[in-house]
């Protein structure tokens, strides 16, 4: 059974009653809304984590704890190749 992100999405919103409007707000403030019209793609740094901007389109959020493990996993695989099914 799969669940889509959409499902996901609205029971965060309908049930939890968590409002998206707001993590939006918290994710693009106005100057992060400034870049993303002047750049196409770049990485854009908010203290805690990164938006990730590809063609003017939000792609994916980073945190420091996720860069770190996908640098030890490609470390790992580099390492010790075929080991680990890992990618990243």
């Amino acid at each position: 059974m799969t669940i889509s992100e959409h499902v996901i999405l609205r029971y965060i919103e309908r049930v939890l009653v968590i409002d998206i409007g707001e993590i939006e707000k918290k994710i693009v403030d106005e100057e992060t809304e400034r870049l993303i019209k002047t750049m196409k793609s770049r990485k854009v740094s908010r203290g805690d984590f990164s938006i990730i901007i590809k063609n003017n389109t939000f792609m994916t959020v980073i945190t420091k704890l996720i860069k770190n493990k996908l640098i030890i996993f490609r470390l790992i695989n580099y390492l010790n190749p075929g080991k680990m099914n890992w990618r990243y």
